[in-house]
C-alpha cells in the first residue's frame, strides 16, 4: 500500500478502529509499514464520534483511529498546513518573543469537529465530509492529487474536488462504484 514508489505522494492517511485482541489490523499495519518501508507514522488522530458503542465491562467507544504517514523524516513532510478551529484563543501568545500565529486555537490530535452521519449514510463506512476536508487541507495544496484506495461513498473524492485537488478513487465493489460515480456527477 505505501511503497517507496509512491514518493510523489509524500503522505498517506490510514483509517481503522482499535480492533480486538488477536485482530488489531490498524496497529499491525502501522508496524509493518514502518518495519518494511521508508514510510513513518507522523501522528495518530482520534476522531471523537457522537455515538457510543460499549459493553458492561468497558467505557463507551466513541472514537476511531486515523494514522498519518510521511515518506521519510516525519519532521519534514512535503506539505503540512496547520489547521485551526473556529474557537478564538483569547490570548496573544505565551510571551512577546513567541506570539500566537493565529487568533484561533490550533486543531489537536483529537478531532471532534466532524459529527457522525447517523442513519441513512450513503455507504456503511461513510465518514463525515469535515473529516476528509481536514485531512486534505492538512496534507495537500491546491492542484495536488488525492488518492483514495477505498473510495466507498466517494466523500474523499467529493471533498478533494471542492477544495481544488485532483483525485484518483478506487472501489472494488461494482455497485458501490456506480453509486460513487452518480454522487460525483450530481
Amino acid at each position: 500500500l505505501l511503497s517507496s514508489r509512491m514518493a510523489d505522494w509524500g503522505q498517506a492517511w490510514l483509517w481503522g478502529g482499535i480492533g480486538a485482541p488477536g485482530n488489531r489490523a490498524l496497529y499491525r499495519t502501522l508496524l509493518s509499514v514502518e518495519d518494511q518501508t521508508e514510510w513513518q507514522c507522523a501522528e495518530q488522530i482520534t476522531w471523537k464520534k457522537k455515538r457510543g458503542y460499549g459493553t458492561q465491562w468497558r467505557c463507551l467507544m466513541t472514537r476511531e483511529e486515523c494514522l498519518r504517514f510521511v515518506l521519510g523524516d516525519i519532521r519534514k513532510p512535503l506539505v503540512y498546513n496547520v489547521q485551526h478551529t473556529d474557537i478564538e484563543r483569547g490570548y496573544a501568545g505565551f510571551n512577546p518573543k513567541h506570539p500566537a500565529k493565529s487568533k484561533f486555537k490550533r486543531l489537536t490530535c483529537i478531532w471532534d469537529h466532524a459529527s457522525d452521519m447517523g442513519q441513512n449514510k450513503p455507504h456503511e463506512c461513510h465518514k463525515p465530509e469535515p473529516l476528509a476536508r481536514t485531512q486534505i487541507l492538512t496534507s495537500t495544496n491546491e492542484g495536488d492529487t488525492v488518492l483514495d484506495l477505498f473510495a466507498g461513498s466517494g466523500e474523499v473524492s467529493l471533498a478533494a474536488r471542492k477544495l481544488g485537488r485532483r483525485f484518483v478513487a478506487y472501489e472494488n465493489d461494482p455497485q458501490e462504484f456506480d453509486r460513487l460515480v452518480e454522487r460525483l456527477r450530481a
